[in-house]
């Protein structure tokens, strides 16, 4: 469904996204005391980010997806659907229940973002690199290869 797509594909770059810069500004390394409150707060502050960033779609989604119901349709379209529900409940539509998706979305995404970053950090083991970063990985490669090279034609 179109209103699906709208909804799932900003809400999952903001979901990684936020994650990913999070993890990143606050240093969550393995060897790290505090890795799994830094893991918890950036998992739930993602699943927050997502929701904030879609919930009006996800308004307009649920409508469309539940219209026919019992066999009557009242909506034609994406446009139709936002225009009857504001004309006829106001723009607040749009945030009726976002509080508590928020409140729900903070440990649900708290637990399953840290979980997964857990077992996958422990999975790889010791010999997963400290820096992900392509760029880093071949930047370090090349260095070690000049030195190699240097080191042979002495």
């Amino acid at each position: 469904m179109v209103t699906t797509l709208i909804r799932e594909t900003p809400c999952f770059g903001i979901y990684f996204l936020t994650y990913d810069l999070l993890t990143r500004s606050m240093g969550c390394e393995p060897e790290d005391s505090y890795v799994i409150p830094k893991l918890l707060f950036a998992g739930g502050m993602s699943g927050v980010t997502c929701w904030l960033s879609t919930y009006p779609a996800d308004v307009i989604k649920t409508r469309l997806q539940a219209d026919g119901v019992g066999g009557v349709y009242q909506y034609s379209s994406i446009v139709d659907c936002v225009r009857q529900s504001v004309r006829k409940e106001g723009f607040q539509v749009f945030t009726r229940g976002l509080t508590s998706t928020l409140l729900r979305a903070f440990p649900v995404n708290a637990i399953t973002f840290a979980t997964v970053t857990l077992v996958l950090t422990y999975a790889r083991g010791s010999e997963a690199p400290k820096d992900c970063e392509p760029a880093a990985l071949g930047a370090a490669h090349h260095t070690q290869l000049q030195q190699q090279s240097q080191a042979s034609s002495m």
